[in-house]
């Protein structure tokens, strides 16, 4: 069972009815978890950066120290600071995002779409990551799927940001699958791996 939060507020009515009191209460519940989520992204977030910016430091303390002189050594380097700066821009971006969001300030331009398309850009993209982490990702999408109607950039950045999610808590050898099929009249899109899922209480 979940823990309430209540606000009581007394007010004495020493005037109007002598000996009586006012009691107001506010269900605050969902304001406090609605604190706790925050707070708990905002210390993600910076657990989240310090990964890749101590990563960087201790790439370039040993490039410093010797190591651009080897070649071949410096070049895998700079392949592991290209990876961890992308990390750090994409997740700059999603907070830019979030903040756009957030402000009310994201203009909507809807436009005709193929959805096996709309999916195959996005796995495209983080295919590379899906690989350095040991994981399979594959679309499976029929082929006489109706067009969607949908801003082609927000989408992107749904399927994107749900594909970061499984790939960094998917381990090795594991498997993601990005599939969509038709419902009726709509295209419902899914995402599975074998990852350690979502827990129960925090799926809605």
């Amino acid at each position: 069972h979940r823990r309430l939060f209540l606000q009581a507020i007394a007010t004495p009515l020493t005037q109007s009815i002598p000996g009586g009191t006012l009691m107001l209460i506010q269900d605050l519940t969902q304001i406090r978890r609605l604190e706790v989520v925050r707070r708990d992204f905002v210390s993600n977030v910076s657990h989240e950066l310090r990964t890749p910016i101590a990563s960087l430091k201790i790439i370039t303390e040993t490039l410093v120290e010797g190591a651009i002189d080897d070649s071949v050594a410096a070049h895998r380097f700079l392949i592991l600071m290209e990876h961890e700066i992308d990390n750090l821009a994409q997740m700059v971006e999603e907070l830019l995002e979030l903040s756009r969001i957030e402000s009310g300030r994201v203009p909507i331009k809807r436009k005709k779409l193929n959805p096996c398309e709309v999916m195959s850009l996005a796995v495209e993209r983080m295919q590379l990551q899906a690989q350095r982490g040991g994981i399979s990702l594959r679309i499976e999408c029929p082929v006489n799927l109706p067009n969607i109607y949908a801003d082609d950039e927000r989408i992107s950045h749904v399927f994107i940001n749900l594909l970061a999610n499984a790939i960094k808590f998917t381990p090795e050898g594991g498997e993601i699958i990005v599939s969509a099929r038709r419902e009726i009249k709509r295209v419902v899109f899914s995402i599975r791996d074998s990852g350690v899922g979502i827990p129960q209480e925090d799926i809605d």
